[in-house]
């Protein structure tokens, strides 16, 4: 309704994503856990470290992901009532594999920095032969040539 939205339009109100607010993600859970025990009729809980992973993962579709996600759960769990880490779907765990890896790996790169640095190899094993480098790469010498140029590297530097 117009005038509704009127009356509503004189002030904004903001809510940021859940991305913003990963602290809020427990106490929805932990709401969205107790409504739907209360219509399956049996005692849902988490399992261990299942909260850290749903912490981690971004929520994209905000809260209505979280109870979509945890109602697919709860049925596929049925009366044991646990959600066990293992059940999370793969996106899920995905996620939570980055996060955690991230503190063991080195830091990711770009892919143009990737793209370089294969290319310089490339440059070093073939000794600057640009038609050897396209064959090692599997790209055209043209396609080549241009990357060299977007890259700034000489082959010549190579021989």
């Amino acid at each position: 309704r117009a005038d509704l939205y009127f009356r509503l339009s004189t002030f904004a109100i903001t809510v940021p994503p859940l991305r913003e607010r990963r602290n809020d993600i427990p106490l929805i859970v932990e709401r969205v856990i107790n409504r739907l025990s209360r219509q399956l009729g049996y005692s849902l809980s988490l399992g261990d470290g299942v909260i850290d992973v749903l912490k981690r993962y971004p929520w994209p579709g905000n809260i209505r992901e979280i109870e979509a996600t945890l109602g697919r759960l709860a049925v596929q769990v049925g009366s044991t009532g646990i959600i066990e880490k293992k059940r999370l779907p793969e996106s899920l765990q995905f996620v939570s594999r980055l996060a955690t890896d991230e503190q063991t790996l080195p830091a990711l790169q770009s892919l143009k920095e990737v793209e370089r640095e294969t290319i310089l190899r490339t440059a070093q094993l073939s000794r600057g032969n640009v038609t050897q480098m396209a064959h090692i790469l599997g790209v055209s010498r043209t396609t080549l040539w241009r990357r060299l140029k977007d890259l700034q590297i000489n082959a010549d530097d190579y021989r």
